[in-house]
């Protein structure tokens, strides 16, 4: 369940899609203009507004603009008109994702999917960091493989011309990805003495591998053939 804030000058097409969304589940509040919104996320914070790029008393993104600056929201999906150009904007400004008009309540179950796997992912990251500066820590500020630094400037590696949406979770995939393999080739393929060195639980830790297709197994086979005679 999402409590969404919809803003949309339209009213036909506002009510019909806040009954669609209600009907599916999530908790629907609605304005029709820029200040409308702003006074309705004082009011209280929402999870997600779906924001229409032009409004009645607003230039295009502006109100998105004035939301992202009071941080009135966790993400923002914009409602886009054009063949394009408004959607790559609305990027650019900061907004999570874009649905197209007409706008099918499917396509905003997806952009909202989207969203939540990218908070998720932001969660495992922050744990694994964290972890990471623990294991630091622990070790008296020694760079220990996994190297911490190296892993981390994945997170900030510039990938080309890639949105920032993009890269971000771009640069988290490959720090996830270096970490484990980092870590199960240093821990000979035992997981449980990996989670133990990461902090993490087991089942995070299998999510997590199996989502870049990596077998621990292989490298407890690589160690093994590494010790043959």
């Amino acid at each position: 369940m999402t409590d969404l804030l919809l803003v949309d000058h339209d009213p036909r097409t506002a009510e019909a899609l806040a009954g669609l969304l209600a009907r599916r589940g999530h908790v629907i509040r609605e304005a029709s203009t820029g200040e409308g919104a702003l006074a309705a996320l004082r009011a209280r914070r929402a999870d997600v507004v779906l924001l229409a790029d032009e409004l009645a008393d607003s230039p295009a993104f502006e109100t998105l603009d004035r939301i992202q600056a009071k941080r009135a929201a966790d993400a923002v999906v914009v409602i886009v008109s054009d063949d394009g150009s408004a959607a790559v904007e609305a990027i650019r400004r900061g907004a999570s994702d874009t649905v197209p008009r007409p706008v099918h309540p499917d396509r905003v179950e997806q952009a909202l999917v989207r969203i939540e796997r990218l908070r998720e992912l932001e969660r495992e990251v922050d744990e694994l960091r964290g972890a990471l500066e623990r294991q630091r820590a622990s070790a008296g500020g020694r760079a220990e493989a996994p190297d911490a630094a190296g892993a981390a400037s994945l997170l900030v590696e510039a990938l080309g011309d890639l949105p920032f949406a993009e890269a971000r979770r771009t640069a988290a995939s490959r720090f996830e990805r270096r970490y484990l393999e980092e870590l199960l080739e240093t821990e000979r393929g035992n997981v449980s003495a990996a989670c133990r060195r990461a902090g993490i639980d087991r089942g995070t830790f299998y999510r997590l591998a199996s989502r870049h297709g990596i077998e621990p197994r292989r490298f407890r086979s690589e160690a093994s053939a590494a010790t043959m005679p």
